[in-house]
């Protein structure tokens, strides 16, 4: 008898933890570097991972101590308008599927803020200088992440020499092999610390994965000359756009 009894408790527990194996939180596997996934506004992110570079002046290396997904295109007018319910582009005619631009810093700190809200997160931001510059050289130490023959330009970026003056719908041209596009030229982009990176589609022959050291607009014109100390974080103008990091 008592030899039953222990049959029908080891059955049911047997029956109990097997029900229970839904309910135990299995471990999350670690994001692969290439791995990319699309938020419900429609933004590409592609998986950076972890690494060094060097940069500044005077050269320096800096470590990118973790991996972080980057948007695969600049964010475009039509996403903005999901979340911002207007498009403050100056090439609004350009279409749903070009670069937002015209925005200002604080104005992208407003988009992230409504996207995280949108979709009950914190992890949307700007990228960093040193995040932007390594993704752009995308594991490599050449003038453009792809190498340093400026006679390739064409084939990744829209500038001066093949843009039209005017900006493109993004993902036209070639990614970098960490597959990002239009890191060089189309817009200009905001980094978090205030910097413009990637030059824009009418940047005369000024276009790598270098950032400025110091705020400029469009063009590398020292902004600080026609903006006064404290008001540039408001300054929107035309060719500066953006595209954002979510931490993994």
């Amino acid at each position: 008898m008592r030899g039953i009894f222990s049959m029908l408790f080891i059955s049911s527990m047997v029956f109990f933890l097997t029900s229970c194996v839904g309910l135990v939180a299995m471990p999350r596997r670690p994001p692969v570097q290439g791995e990319t996934f699309t938020n419900s506004t429609g933004m590409k992110f592609v998986l950076i991972p972890a690494g060094r570079l060097t940069m500044g002046s005077p050269k320096h290396e800096v470590e990118i101590s973790r991996p972080f997904y980057l948007g695969q295109f600049e964010v475009t007018q039509g996403q903005w308008r999901a979340v911002m319910r207007n498009n403050p582009s100056y090439f609004s005619q350009c279409g749903d599927d070009c670069p937002v631009e015209q925005v200002s810093w604080e104005g992208v700190q407003e988009f992230i803020r409504r996207l995280n809200k949108k979709e009950g997160t914190d992890k949307y931001r700007l990228p960093t200088k040193a995040e932007w510059e390594y993704a752009c050289r995308a594991g490599s130490q050449s003038a453009y992440g792809f190498g340093s023959d400026a006679g390739r330009l064409g084939e990744y970026a829209w500038y001066e020499g093949n843009s039209g003056g005017k900006t493109h719908p993004v993902g036209q041209k070639k990614a970098n092999s960490w597959g990002l596009h239009d890191m060089l030229g189309n817009a200009d982009e905001w980094t978090q610390g205030r910097v413009l990176c990637g030059g824009w589609y009418s940047t005369p022959g000024g276009l790598g994965c270098t950032c400025p050291s110091t705020m400029a607009l469009p063009g590398n014109l020292p902004l600080l000359y026609f903006v006064p100390p404290g008001y540039y974080y408001y300054v929107s103008y035309y060719g500066i756009g953006f595209r954002l990091v979510r931490t993994p």
